[in-house]
């Protein structure tokens, strides 16, 4: 049992540093895929030349993009017991906040600001 915590442990250690990291504002994983419709959208959205979406999320959290086809994002995902995409969370065990699903900005937004 100690080898197979320990392993997630060394899995998850790029994302986990990110949680780590001391910070004034909380981490929000943005978990996509690219054959994900919904994932495109978000990722048009946020990467488009002055996003007003990444300025948002970013004045609020420290944003991490992470995709879901990587083998440490999907165990990151199964640890925290995370299962569709896109997903936004806040990753803090033993529970995560997250918000599924990708509707628009001000719909995610808003979605962000009761968790």
């Amino acid at each position: 049992m100690r080898w197979s915590v320990l392993f997630l442990a060394l899995l998850t250690l790029p994302l986990a540093s990110h949680a780590a990291t001391p910070a004034k504002k909380p981490t929000l994983y943005c978990l996509t895929a690219s054959w994900c419709g919904g994932c495109v959208a978000f990722k048009r959205a946020y990467n488009a030349p002055n996003s007003t979406l990444q300025r948002d999320l970013k004045d609020r959290y420290t944003v991490v993009v992470a995709d879901v086809d990587n083998p440490i994002t999907q165990r990151w995902m199964e640890y925290y017991g995370l299962g569709s995409i896109p997903t936004f969370a806040f990753a803090v065990k033993p529970a995560t906040r997250h918000v599924s699903g990708y509707n628009g900005q001000a719909s995610l937004l808003r979605e962000l600001g009761r968790k």
